[in-house]
């Protein structure tokens, strides 16, 4: 800027030591800065997404599996369900006609035993 209207007419080198100053400085700062480096600084926010992209997709794969294990668990939970269902449905029939059994036999002993009365009481009076 200072050299600005100078340097078109100036000779060739002319501008060397006072330029000179100022292109070392921009370049030690352009070579140890990685914030002047916009290509640096934007691979490096690239690295950023990459790792939270790889990090969220992991999570995402353990959630799928997790979710497989559950819906394994359940599938399984779900046929023992039916398999108590029927199991108590038989024990039930079962448990009725053993008790439907044990009500006749009682019956038929006080058949039988209203029988030997009547019988007992007709034999001694004769009916």
């Amino acid at each position: 800027q200072q050299h600005g209207a100078h340097a078109s007419t100036a000779l060739a080198f002319a501008f060397q030591d006072s330029f000179g100053k100022v292109l070392k400085k921009r370049m030690h700062y352009f070579n140890t800065s990685p914030e002047a480096d916009s290509i640096s600084r934007v691979q490096a926010e690239i690295d950023d997404v990459k790792t939270t992209v790889h990090s969220n997709l992991e999570k995402v794969l353990e959630r799928g599996d997790k979710l497989e294990v559950l819906e394994d668990k359940t599938h399984n939970m779900s046929l023992q369900a039916t398999k108590f269902k029927k199991q108590a449905v038989d024990l039930r029939r079962h448990e009725w006609w053993k008790n439907m059994k044990l009500n006749l036999m009682i019956m038929g002993v006080l058949v039988a035993i209203i029988l030997v009365i009547v019988l007992a009481v007709c034999v001694s009076n004769k009916c």
